[in-house]
């Protein structure tokens, strides 16, 4: 009978992506125990740098008692309407947050394409 983990590390090869929202779920855990990096999305909700917060706990809880082994790349602002001032005002907390960040091309209330890094 095979473990949890020879299970993960024979598909770990196989994806090079696992996506799943940032929530407190045992799907998320799964997700991030399965993975080596980490990046966070966030939106230009008002709640969402308070959820990204509660986020980052729990994953640092699940990092301590080495349940979660996944570095934290960063947060990728999605969906922000940047002409907005709760669009800019999210860019602005996001970047001084202190985690590192990706740059966005987006512009409007659009996803980016893909994030460019310009973090620590």
């Amino acid at each position: 009978m095979s473990t949890f983990d020879d299970r993960i590390s024979r598909k770990q090869d196989s994806y090079d992506y696992i996506v799943t929202g940032p929530n407190l779920s045992h799907l998320t855990l799964g997700a991030l125990v399965a993975s080596q990096h980490i990046v966070i999305p966030v939106s230009a909700a008002v709640w969402s740098t308070t959820g990204l917060r509660k986020f980052v706990r729990w994953i640092n809880l699940h990092q301590e008692d080495e349940v979660i082994d996944a570095e934290l790349l960063g947060l990728v602002a999605t969906i922000v309407p940047t002409r907005t001032r709760i669009g800019r005002a999210l860019l602005d907390e996001l970047n001084s947050s202190g985690f590192p960040t990706f740059a966005t091309s987006s512009h409007g209330a659009s996803a980016p394409r893909m994030p460019s890094w310009t973090g620590q």
